[in-house]
């Protein structure tokens, strides 16, 4: 498997004391599948907590531990114990509209969530943000990366933010960890349209890509390769 980089973070992402750790994602998908398929949108009360979710189920069971449909695609059990039990943030949106990339970062460390909904999680493998999202954007000739990053990614459709984001990647759409804290059947997704790599809100019983993202231990350490994809980090714990 080849995984990605997407930056490196400090305790108050990841909730381990005095560490900067490196987050990852999965270079694809693990298909399309619902938020939470054990909540049917249309007749059972809805309930977008990531702790009870399917996807976190599906993420931390058999696709960690090498099980079930993962038990020969799953993570490889000599590379497990690289991944660091982190505390994700699940602050929600009331609104997916308005929120910058600095903005979607501030709210999801925060603590508006629906009623009842935890505002942290701990574990291993979760999805990716929408600020991971929009700060993955490098910008495009037309418009720089500061241009982007000052820019409600609601309102990237048709720029250069998201063709020349490194994370807009699925043709199917994408689901973020990011939560609306004023609907509990919604949770947010990069959409793909014809204009381009918004993100919007959709109720968690639709399908959309699901790809796999985690912090590294902090003991976990690089002993070759450049980083490139013809020429990978090698890792050791």
């Amino acid at each position: 498997e080849l995984w990605r980089i997407i930056g490196i973070f400090n305790e108050n992402s990841h909730g381990i004391s005095g560490e900067k750790l490196v987050k990852l994602i999965r270079s694809n998908s693990l298909g399309n599948t619902e938020w939470d398929s054990s909540r049917d949108y249309s007749w059972v009360d809805p309930n977008n907590n990531w702790s009870t979710s399917s996807v976190k189920d599906m993420f931390n069971g058999d696709y960690l531990n090498r099980t079930g449909s993962y038990s020969t695609s799953g993570i490889k059990e000599n590379t497990q114990n690289f991944i660091a039990n982190a505390e994700w943030k699940l602050g929600g949106s009331k609104s997916y509209s308005d929120a910058t990339p600095a903005i979607y970062y501030q709210r999801e460390r925060g603590t508006a969530v629906p009623s009842g909904n935890p505002t942290t999680w701990k574990g291993k493998i979760a999805l990716m943000y929408a600020s991971d999202y929009g700060y993955a954007t490098s910008g495009g000739t037309s418009i720089s990366r500061e241009e982007c990053l000052n820019k409600e990614i609601f309102n990237w459709y048709g720029t250069g933010c998201y063709n020349n984001d490194w994370l807009y990647k699925s043709s199917n759409g994408e689901w973020l960890l990011n939560i609306s804290d004023s609907s509990s059947g919604l949770a947010y997704t990069i959409f793909k349209t014809e204009y381009g790599g918004y993100i919007q809100s959709n109720p968690i019983s639709e399908s959309y890509d699901v790809t796999p993202s985690l912090y590294l231990s902090p003991e976990v350490s690089i002993i070759e390769g450049e980083g490139t994809i013809n020429n990978p980090y090698t890792l050791q714990n």
